[in-house]
């Protein structure tokens, strides 16, 4: 749909499949940005994958007109601090 992006984060070994590693998803109405969903497999956490799969979500939203952005808060304290950078 026009209004929703789905994005996900891959893995490629030297040797063997690519496997998903993270997915997220957005929604823009109204102008406003909300990121609906979020995740990353625990093993690929602090290596810059989260970060640059966000990034490519907030510019996605930018590109569909977003003047706003909404993230809903977790249970997850490194994720949060990685939403409010």
């Amino acid at each position: 749909s026009p209004d929703c992006s789905f994005w996900v984060a891959e893995e490629t070994p030297r040797f063997g499949r690519t496997r998903i590693v993270g997915y997220a998803r957005s929604i823009v109405r109204d102008r406003v940005w909300s990121l609906t969903e979020f995740f990353l497999l625990p093993d690929h956490h602090r290596r810059g994958i989260g970060r640059a799969l966000l990034e490519r979500c907030l510019a996605d939203g930018a590109q569909s007109g977003a003047e706003t952005r909404m993230v809903l808060a977790s249970h997850n304290l490194a994720a949060d601090s990685l939403y409010i950078r």
